[in-house]
């Protein structure tokens, strides 16, 4: 008997990926393709995703700050509207558009992992100094309160009142602090496998 959303989701891509078993591809953007597209519908089922939400899944490309990233992106949970580029299936999103980012590999050997943690670290990366620039120009003033009770049961300490309270923390939980704050503001990256 199926009592979660997440088994089914799991019945769901071990039927899919039985199917792409039974074909020998041997052509690696299409077999990617295939892993690919079994997360997006995987995700972007109803009883995944409730309809009224205004979330998508949608393969594509990543803005941040006007710059369009190099990296494609495999599959990322969005809201909001995106850009289609051109009539093909993949769309551009800001990055403030973007709750979650995953990586699709078929097999998750040692190379892969590092390819892909590669991959997301490049746009963490991005995302750290776009988070910056927007601290740097005084407009931003980030809601610390999940990160404040986070902070505080990590370290037993009470959490700055307001962002600006980080410099009166020391370095190591100004650090932790910091990093609790972005990783609220930040998408989720998940690297998704499928082993065969």
């Amino acid at each position: 008997m199926i009592t979660k959303a997440s088994e089914l989701l799991e019945l769901f891509i071990g039927e899919e990926t039985k199917k792409l078993k039974g074909i020998d591809m041997s052509h690696m953007p299409t077999l990617g393709s295939a892993y690919e597209e079994i997360t997006k519908q995987g995700i972007d089922q109803d009883y995944a995703i409730p309809k009224h939400l205004d979330l998508k899944v949608v393969s594509g490309f990543i803005v941040v700050d006007g710059d369009m990233l190099p990296e494609q992106i495999d599959c990322m949970l969005v809201h909001g509207e995106g850009y289609q580029y051109g009539l093909t299936n993949q769309y551009i999103y800001e990055i403030e558009n973007i709750l979650c980012i995953f990586e699709v590999k078929k097999t998750l050997r040692k190379r892969d992992y590092i390819d892909a943690f590669d991959h997301l670290g490049k746009i963490s990366r991005k995302f750290t100094e776009h988070f910056e620039k927007k601290l740097e120009s005084g407009d931003f003033n980030p809601d610390i309160s999940e990160a404040g009770k986070h902070f505080a049961r990590i370290t037993g300490k009470i959490a700055p009142a307001t962002y600006m309270g980080i410099h009166q923390l020391s370095k190591s939980d100004s650090i932790l602090f910091y990093t609790l704050v972005q990783e609220i503001y930040a998408p989720v990256t998940i690297i998704q496998e499928y082993a065969l």
